[in-house]
């Protein structure tokens, strides 16, 4: 029997799709394609296999649900690792005869009542002590620059790789050399609640979100990424220069400085049709 990787490969072949189409629109790198083809999956980031082979299986018309299962079967059988049915709950115990019935302790009506109190009492104060926490971290937050934790309806999606391969397309592209000399530093100012990733000489990852009105910087050697869910209302600057290109685009940005030449490179993406 074929094994699954083979299949694929053929079924890519048949419908005269070559390797470097599928490159050139998931930005896969060839090397991780053709890994695929030959099953040496090892090769492959554990963390991207399966988004890798997914977007690969999409790209050649072919299930990708079933692709992923037979991958799945494929490593057990090389790491030696045995797929086994999730354990389902233990069922409840079966009682035969009438339900036991506990006796209620008693308590007197002025117990009672006193109870009640307590607990009304009890429940004042816990409330009390979120608003008094909340008025304290609402106050940090205002007075205190920088990123800063958002309340849940006031949050941001993040953008993931896995999102700019499977929901995005590129728009347009800048590529342009920039008057700047070292030590460099970056700074993102944004005048609306923003997402950030960035990545600082290939190492350090920041992310996070910068609330209305606030401003992050960072000092970096030879190359900084940025990547935001949209550019607008978004400002970055290099060295105190403020890049141009980023645009008033309501989609995710990626930004990306390189010095020894200094050059700026933007994406700007817009959503699958």
């Amino acid at each position: 029997m074929e094994l699954f990787y083979n299949d694929l490969k053929k079924l890519r072949e048949d419908n005269n799709i070559e390797l470097v189409e599928i490159h050139n629109r998931t930005k896969i790198d060839l090397k991780y394609l053709e890994a695929i083809e030959e099953g040496e999956f090892d090769i492959l980031p554990r963390t991207y296999m399966r988004l890798f082979l997914r977007a690969y299986v999409t790209e050649i018309g072919s299930d990708t649900k079933d692709a992923l299962n037979q991958l799945d079967h494929h490593l057990s059988q090389v790491d030696g690792i045995e797929i086994t049915p999730e354990a389902t709950a233990p069922e409840e115990p079966e009682f035969s005869g009438s339900d036991p019935v506990l006796p209620m302790p008693s308590k007197t009506p002025k117990k009672m009542i006193s109870d009640y109190y307590k607990g009304a009492l009890l429940i004042i104060v816990v409330l009390f002590a979120i608003f008094v926490i909340k008025q304290i971290s609402s106050d940090e937050s205002e007075a205190v620059g920088g990123p800063v934790t958002l309340r849940a309806a006031e949050s941001v999606e993040p953008v993931t790789n896995e999102d700019l391969i499977f929901n995005y397309n590129r728009l347009a592209v800048w590529d342009q050399t920039f008057d700047a000399e070292a030590p460099f530093t970056i700074k993102v100012i944004a005048q609306k609640s923003t997402w950030y990733r960035m990545i600082i000489d290939e190492s350090d990852t920041l992310s996070g979100v910068l609330g209305r009105n606030r401003d992050l910087t960072q000092e970096f050697t030879g190359r900084v990424d940025l990547r935001t869910n949209s550019a607008k209302d978004v400002s970055v600057q290099i060295n105190g220069i403020a890049v141009q290109n980023m645009g008033n685009h309501s989609q995710p940005v990626e930004l990306t400085f390189l010095t020894d030449p200094n050059r700026v490179n933007i994406i700007h993406y817009t959503p699958n049709q």
